[in-house]
């Protein structure tokens, strides 16, 4: 079961389009703003279908969830290979944003309540930095793949490609299996999905972990295509776009892996810190423009950030129970989302109409301003629960 999981998680991540996609959004005349839009159409269907997948997943099974995932996946990657166009582009991420959001936070649902089921979850932190390994080799293989097939044949290929390894993963979703859990509580579905999304964000020892790993995640998914912009800028080939990107995703695989010893090395307190200094990062890619200094900061980001999904989702696990796990971690999820679909579209735009370094140095201080603000709230919220 272990393994399947894993498996599932290297396909959904095994994104060979990916090294592709900002050459190929400028090959159809899409400007810094409009890709960022396409990105933010992802982040806002996710936002749309976060909450209830998560619901979804709770009352008819982790199983059943990750299967329509990998269904929606294939479709989104098809409309992509087949169209173009910014709306046709627009219309595949909305799907493929549907997907994520089916998929988020249900892998790891299903891998702590498999773990729960076999009174083992005490290995969940190590098997969730395991699976975020596999998930971040995923997307490494197929940078290196996505950057050679589009260098060397067409920007379309690696659509093709990406099908393929969609159908994969949907036969892999129909082998899982579904673990013994407690069971969602009967009644109205609506009511059900927003008492679960207001417990979980009136908790502020949820609150704070989700806002941490929302606020890492949105401006790292944004980074991202920055960084594929100044790849651009430095005239890199774009086989080096795919080589690059994979070697982020390895550095973040071996963060997520490791994680879980990190922790024990560093202890909790300088660890919560350490997974703070990507706001900094982001500042000093901004004031310095040299390609020397770029990738040596690419690859700590991607380090830091691999190091902060599993301990953060340790936290978020712990302080839930399995009836609602799904849902809260959708929450989880939905705060990240919202974050990225003010902030995509507002960096693509600092870089159309100022530079790429001002648009860095920004999310570097918007970053430790959500920080700083929600450090303020969560401990308002905990003194308020003090009897």
């Amino acid at each position: 079961m272990m393994y399947r999981i894993y498996l599932y998680k290297f396909l959904i991540d095994f994104w060979v389009i990916v090294p592709v996609i900002v050459p190929f959004y400028r090959s159809h005349g899409m400007s810094a703003t409009q890709i960022l839009i396409i990105q933010a159409a992802y982040s806002l269907s996710q936002l749309v279908f976060e909450i209830p997948s998560g619901y979804f997943s709770d009352a008819i099974g982790r199983r059943k969830t990750l299967i329509l995932a990998a269904f929606l996946m294939l479709s989104g990657i098809a409309l992509y290979a087949w169209s173009e166009g910014f709306w046709w582009f627009v219309s595949a991420e909305v799907i493929l944003g549907s997907a994520g959001a089916m998929r988020s936070g249900t892998d790891s649902a299903l891998l702590y309540d498999h773990l729960k089921s076999i009174r083992d979850e005490h290995r969940y932190k190590k098997c969730e930095g395991h699976a975020e390994f596999w998930s971040r080799t995923g997307t490494a293989v197929s940078a290196v793949a996505g950057g050679a097939l589009g260098a060397f044949a067409t920007l379309r290929l690696p659509f093709y490609v990406n099908m393929g390894s969609a159908f994969l993963m949907l036969l892999v979703g129909f082998s899982l299996k579904e673990p013994f859990r407690a069971e969602l509580p009967k009644g109205n579905p609506l009511r059900n999905i927003l008492k679960t999304a207001w417990v979980s964000v009136r908790n502020p020892r949820l609150l704070s972990p989700m806002i941490r790993m929302g606020i890492i995640g949105s401006t790292g998914v944004t980074a991202i295509w920055g960084y594929f912009m100044l790849y651009r800028h430095y005239n890199l080939p774009l086989v080096w776009h795919g080589i690059i990107f994979a070697a982020m995703q390895f550095t973040s695989a071996f963060g997520a892996r490791h994680g879980a010893q990190f922790e024990g090395y560093l202890g909790y307190r300088i660890s919560s810190l350490m997974i703070l200094v990507p706001g900094l990062l982001f500042v000093v890619i901004g004031l310095i423009h040299h390609a020397a200094v770029l990738l040596p900061l690419v690859m700590l980001h991607a380090l830091l950030w691999g190091m902060s999904t599993p301990l953060l989702l340790e936290e978020i696990q712990h302080r839930t129970t399995s009836d609602v796990r799904a849902t809260t971690l959708s929450v989880s999820s939905m705060i990240g989302r919202i974050i990225t679909i003010c902030i995509g579209p507002a960096f693509g735009w600092i870089v159309d109409h100022r530079a790429t370094g001002v648009a860095y140095i920004s999310m570097g201080c918007f970053f430790y301003t959500v920080i700083i603000l929600a450090w303020f709230v969560t401990r308002s919220g905990m003194r308020s629960n003090r009897p």
